[in-house]
């Protein structure tokens, strides 16, 4: 009877339940990995981490395409500016409530293991980000804040980019020349 039907409907609704978590994991285009590379689940759609998360998704997706430096953050009372930074200049995304940036920045400090309830003191850790489009990233956090705002700094493969041959800095023959002769110059650089 009536306990046969309380049963059969919590085992529809987990069915359900399931089905819409499968289709979650299939559908994001950012995955968060471990520092081992194993791949975190994508947060449950309806949650505060899910909507921080499809905005992580949403930023990155336009920043690392285009080479971006960092992705910058400052939530105030009234509300979230996020610019990425491309080749230094600065690249406005759109604005965010301040609960929803404020939830953004806590979904990267816990991914990143750093102290959520820790808003003033600079925390610095890494994410680890996948794609099927642009593959394996690493994403450098800098929080920090005051008692008006909090900001947080995404530093994209901040590792890499600072690894840059000397052919690669953009100088032509004679400075190639000259910056190896001071190199080579066993008294060092003045």
């Amino acid at each position: 009877g009536t306990q046969g039907q309380v049963a059969l409907l919590g085992l529809l609704k987990e069915a359900m339940e399931e089905r819409e978590k499968a289709k979650t994991q299939r559908q994001a285009t950012l995955r968060i990995a471990d520092r081992d590379g194993g791949v975190r689940e994508v947060p449950a759609t309806g949650t505060a981490d899910s909507v921080a998360h499809a905005t992580l998704a949403k930023v990155v997706d336009f920043a690392i395409p285009r080479e971006a430096d960092s992705i910058d953050m400052l939530v105030d009372a009234e509300k979230t500016r996020i610019v990425a930074r491309i080749d230094g200049v600065a690249y406005p995304q759109e604005s965010i409530e301040p609960t929803a940036g404020m939830a953004l920045i806590n979904y990267v400090k816990v991914n990143a293991g750093l102290d959520v309830e820790d808003r003033r003191r600079k925390q610095i850790g890494s994410i680890y980000v996948q794609s099927e489009e642009w593959g394996n990233q690493t994403l450098t956090a800098v929080t920090k804040g005051s008692s008006k705002a909090l900001q947080m700094s995404l530093l994209i493969n901040a590792g890499e980019k600072m690894q840059m041959g000397l052919k690669q800095v953009g100088l032509i023959g004679p400075q190639v020349e000259v910056v190896k002769k001071m190199i080579a110059d066993e008294n060092g650089v003045v």
